[in-house]
């Protein structure tokens, strides 16, 4: 699967969801025209939907987000050892704001870091951290080829943030996490924003959840669960999409006095470098469902 690349990765359930959903499913393809095209990737994790993104399109700019400490420098380190080149890694989690913010991490369950307390409703042992948060507009102000949201039970308020930007973006994935404290007409929220910024949508089960809810799924339908929803912008004009920092101004016919007007920078608070190296997970291993 991994085609001579070398990744570390954290445990062995996060190893085999990520396997079967990128590598094998491949639920992140997109398809677009670039041929650099650029790629947020919100929750990154040790770093496979990067390193997917990076064999679809390896001359990609991707700019990956993890607030964790430790799987951000799991990332890092994978990043580092297979050469990705144009691979910004920040180490933020996605909020309606931008602030300082308490981070939940599951002991258990290394791929359930959230800013909610979602994984203490499936009894993990959670500890709390703290990590800056960043809003997703800041990175929508140019033209998004793919964006992939993961980021465990925040996703309303960070895609109804970025509502005034979403038009930049071609293509999306959102994983959803309904239920487990978290407020319950969530998923609603999140379709009719997109719905109303012009995308077409399609949403099914998680794999995860599909694959201990598919028989007599009735039974399940009050647990908590998580949904995956594909988001293709159809009105999609790559060349109307705003590029502020290399836009030019147009030159006014001879003779007439001209007055420029600077331009707006985007401004992004540069990130801080994480020190915690990767530790192995301990306790059973849960899952979502």
């Amino acid at each position: 699967f991994l085609a001579g690349a070398v990744l570390t990765f954290s445990d062995q359930h996060a190893l085999w969801t990520q396997l079967n959903e990128i590598l094998i499913l491949e639920e992140y393809y997109f398809d677009t025209e670039q041929e650099r095209p650029l790629v947020l990737d919100c929750g990154a994790n040790f770093g496979m939907a990067t390193y997917y993104f990076k064999k679809l399109y390896p001359k990609a700019r991707i700019i990956a987000f993890e607030p964790y400490p430790e799987m951000f420098e799991l990332a890092k380190l994978n990043f580092a050892r297979n050469h990705f080149e144009d691979v910004e890694l920040l180490p933020f989690a996605l909020s309606e704001e931008d602030r300082t913010s308490k981070f939940y991490v599951s002991k258990s369950y290394s791929m359930a870091g959230s800013l909610t307390e979602r994984r203490r409703q499936f009894d993990d042992e959670v500890h709390e951290i703290s990590v800056e948060c960043r809003r997703l507009s800041h990175y929508l102000r140019e033209p998004v080829h793919f964006l992939k949201l993961d980021i465990e039970g925040n996703e309303e308020l960070v895609i109804e943030e970025a509502r005034p930007y979403l038009s930049n973006v071609q293509s999306a994935f959102i994983e959803y996490h309904h239920g487990a404290g978290l407020q319950a007409n969530r998923l609603e929220k999140i379709l009719c924003v997109l719905e109303q910024c012009g995308f077409d949508v399609q949403v099914s089960k998680s794999l995860n959840f599909q694959r201990t809810t598919g028989k007599r799924p009735l039974s399940y339908v009050q647990d908590p669960y998580s949904l995956s929803i594909w988001a293709r912008n159809r009105d999609w004009k790559a060349a109307s999409a705003p590029e502020p920092s290399t836009k030019r101004m147009k030159r006014k016919p001879a003779g007439r006095k001209t007055t420029k007007k600077a331009a707006r920078a985007i401004k992004t608070p540069k990130p801080a470098a994480a020190t915690v190296a990767p530790k192995k997970s301990k306790g059973p291993l849960k899952q979502e469902g």
